[in-house]
């Protein structure tokens, strides 16, 4: 189902909806593309394969009778879809009167999560996400105790080694980093993940903020491996292949105690 939901006056979120034919109540996991995808693409709509480095995200999510909503945010590639944006001006005009373009997309999803709740009363909500995706899902996860298990997939690492505009806030080296964001997850579940051979992120890095959400929860007395896990995988920039994550977000979801 091709929807779009108003998320402000005026501004509306687009986006594809899976949705099981049952009325029995199931799980709604969100998930979200990358840069230069689209919902369209992450499904595998065009052809089998054309998901390229999602690697079967969603497809891999249904035989668990899911529901799947794929929001479409402001990432596409217009040299391929047309209708050009400029990101990063929207984002520093967003920035001029104290938001950003991150700071709206995460609302964004957060209302779509509200329209489900109120016409579907899923069982429980997750969150997948490549790159970008992977950035939406460790944000909007912190952001709204609604998501009570997520994958971030090609993202988390030490933000200071990365210092993209629309990843960059006034203070943020003072205030958090990735490994702090992930902290605001607990004690519902976080998966990340990074390819050791990630043309974009180096894993090293996503070792060393891992380390540092394992240092904050000796600190207070926690055991991360209750509730964080962190795979480096045998890949690139893409979905991790391995089944386990998906496994955890569903059991997470299907758990009869919230977590």
């Amino acid at each position: 189902i091709r929807m779009r939901i108003e998320v402000l006056s005026g501004l509306w979120l687009t986006g594809l909806y899976l949705r099981l034919n049952t009325d029995e109540r199931r799980p709604l996991v969100i998930a979200q593309h990358g840069g230069a995808g689209t919902p369209e693409l992450i499904s595998g709509f065009y052809f089998e394969g054309s998901d390229v480095n999602y690697n079967g995200m969603v497809s891999r999510l249904m035989p668990h009778r899911v529901h799947v909503f794929m929001p479409a945010l402001l990432l596409w590639d217009p040299s391929f879809y047309g209708q050009p944006y400029d990101r990063v001006s929207i984002d520093a005009r967003l920035k001029r009167i104290g938001g950003s373009v991150t700071a709206l997309e995460v609302y964004a999803i957060t209302r779509a999560i509200d329209y489900f709740e109120s016409v579907l009363n899923p069982l429980s909500v997750g969150m997948v996400g490549l790159s970008y995706g992977g950035h939406y899902t460790l944000f909007t996860t912190a952001a709204d105790p609604r998501i009570r298990s997520a994958v971030s997939s090609s993202f988390f690492s030490q933000r200071r080694h990365y210092a993209w505009p629309d990843w960059s806030w006034k203070g943020a080296a003072a205030l958090y980093d990735d490994a702090e964001i992930a902290c605001l997850c607990y004690p519902r579940r976080l998966c990340v993940e990074m390819g050791d051979h990630d043309e974009l992120f180096a894993a090293k890095y996503t070792h060393a903020a891992a380390d540092e959400v394992k240092a904050y929860c000796r600190h207070a007395g926690i055991d991360p491996d209750t509730w964080f896990a962190c795979i480096v995988f045998d890949g690139i920039h893409e979905y991790g292949r391995m089944e386990d994550p998906i496994k955890r977000l569903i059991r997470d979801l299907e758990s009869e105690v919230p977590v």
